[in-house]
């Protein structure tokens, strides 16, 4: 939880280049921490404890994504394809962050159950086995029973040769890998969000769009 809160300190005060900010969200978690672990005679300490690992991750990642980010549009900027000042840019990158964050923070919690997950998994899986085909093609029997029809449903399974390399790594670090890829992706979707609107208007309306 040292490292988690280490982390959260450094890009809290990144996001806002304040330090105090850091601070703040790092007594915030830790203050969240211990009152989870008295509360109810410490019986929320395994529901606490068997997500401290995942929770680095996910910070870990969160923070490669939002300076991966923020050089992107550096880049994008030096070559004049889109007129950003560094507040703009450091604000979109903190916007991917806490979108980020918020979502794949989420759906890493051990006892969450993602009902895609699986389906996901499956159908990255089929890619990687050659299968792309089946995918690609109509095929009714792809349709989850679940949705109670018989009719084909178009899914584009272009977002599924994206993620089967994924499925090859050992263990549960397949759906963790998954869950981050979805996670990137939306962070990245609030990013364009941003850039559109800086297109036709002002720098406050492209972040707060974002």
């Amino acid at each position: 939880m040292g490292l988690s809160a280490a982390l959260a300190v450094l890009l809290a005060g990144w996001a806002f280049r304040r330090v105090w900010v850091g601070i703040l969200a790092g007594v915030i978690l830790i203050s969240a921490c211990v009152a989870a672990l008295g509360l109810h005679g410490g019986t929320w300490r395994l529901a606490l404890t068997d997500y401290t690992g995942r929770l680095v991750v996910v910070l870990a990642a969160g923070a490669l994504l939002a300076r991966g980010v923020e050089g992107g549009l550096s880049l994008l900027s030096r070559r004049s394809l889109v007129a950003l000042g560094e507040r703009t840019r450091r604000a979109l990158a903190a916007a991917a962050l806490v979108a980020f964050l918020l979502r794949f923070g989420g759906m890493a919690y051990p006892l969450n159950f993602i009902s895609d997950l699986r389906f996901s998994m499956a159908r990255a899986s089929m890619v990687r086995e050659g299968e792309f085909l089946e995918l690609f093609l109509p095929n009714p029997a792809l349709t989850p029973v679940q949705w109670e029809t018989d009719a084909t449903i178009p899914r584009s399974p272009f977002y599924y040769v994206l993620t089967a390399p994924l499925t090859a790594l050992p263990g549960d670090t397949d759906q963790l890998a998954m869950m981050a890829f979805s996670s990137g992706v939306d962070a990245l979707a609030v990013v364009l969000v941003g850039l559109l609107v800086r297109g036709r208007g002002e720098r406050r309306a492209a972040v707060l769009a974002a």
